[in-house]
């Protein structure tokens, strides 16, 4: 946990008695993405009988099935986080997601948002929605519409922590912690057939394609910091597969990215290796 930064001690009790809890992830998939420690740390915190539902975007909704940890699927289009465009009448959607929520008898809620988002709309819901425990980042003072929330503490910047540590973090603040803080998305052979025929198509012989990863700075979860060993390279990145293929995908966000002379490296030393390189970015 990030040291000078709350521990709700006072509510850890009610929290680790819930036995039905929300997870809010309402805005994009690398987002959600990045969400995943935390919510591996709810999982694993809870005993085995509870229940981890998520509620997520449509983009999120992607990722459901690569989340064993995730026991049930919410889709909602929000219309207060960017990109959401509701395809109904005004409150029609709203009001169906409240009485799903309500229906779903929950303990607790944890809203999950980068700092440039506020988690009142959400807190809102789960408000009215009856659920009684809920918590989040927020700016302001939320009165009763959080029984627990720690006050922002991150400005965007290029020091600010990184999303998998903010997540992390919030959730710690209650109580739930896990020993493995590394993303998590669990790949079926499906997967890996529709990979293998994509590179087939596109002329990738076979025994050049790699199945190996290679992670980069996300366990140490610090931004233009460097991670893992003293050079800031990761300590997987001196044991490169055999020679094939890498996808880079370097994250748009600074608090979703590694640190850009972390990248440099591990490019370097992949192309003394020998290794071929994808980068695959977006503006």
């Amino acid at each position: 946990m990030t040291p000078g930064l709350p521990l709700l001690s006072g509510t850890r009790r009610a929290w680790s008695q819930a036995r039905r809890v929300l997870a809010l992830r309402l805005d994009n998939l690398g987002d959600l993405l990045m969400t995943t420690p935390a919510l591996a740390a709810i999982r694993e915190s809870l005993p085995p009988e509870a229940r981890l539902t998520l509620l997520t975007s449509p983009a999120g909704a992607a990722a459901a099935a690569h989340l064993p940890f995730v026991d049930e699927l919410l889709v909602f289009d929000a219309p207060w986080v960017g990109g959401g465009t509701p395809k109904t009448a005004i409150g029609l959607a709203e009001t169906a997601l409240l009485l799903r929520l309500a229906d779903g008898a929950y303990d607790a809620a944890v809203i999950f948002t980068v700092c440039t988002q506020s988690a009142l709309p959400g807190a809102l819901l789960c408000r009215m929605a009856g659920i009684p425990l809920v918590l989040a980042h927020n700016r302001e003072n939320p009165y009763a519409l959080l029984s627990d929330w720690i006050a922002e503490p991150d400005h965007v910047a290029d020091t600010m922590r990184h999303e998998v540590r903010r997540q992390l973090d919030l959730v710690a603040a209650v109580g739930w912690r896990t020993d493995d803080e590394r993303l998590r998305f669990e790949l079926r052979q499906a997967d890996r057939a529709r990979v293998a025929a994509a590179l087939a198509a596109a002329g990738v012989a076979p025994a050049r394609r790699d199945a190996g990863a290679t992670r980069c700075c996300t366990r140490a979860h610090r931004p233009h910091r460097g991670a893992g060993r003293p050079n800031g390279l990761p300590a997987s990145a001196g044991h490169w597969p055999r020679p094939g293929w890498r996808c880079w995908w370097p994250a748009t966000a600074p608090t979703n990215r590694c640190a850009p002379r972390c990248w440099r490296a591990c490019a370097a030393r992949a192309g003394r290796s020998g290794r071929r390189r994808w980068v695959n970015w977006r503006r």
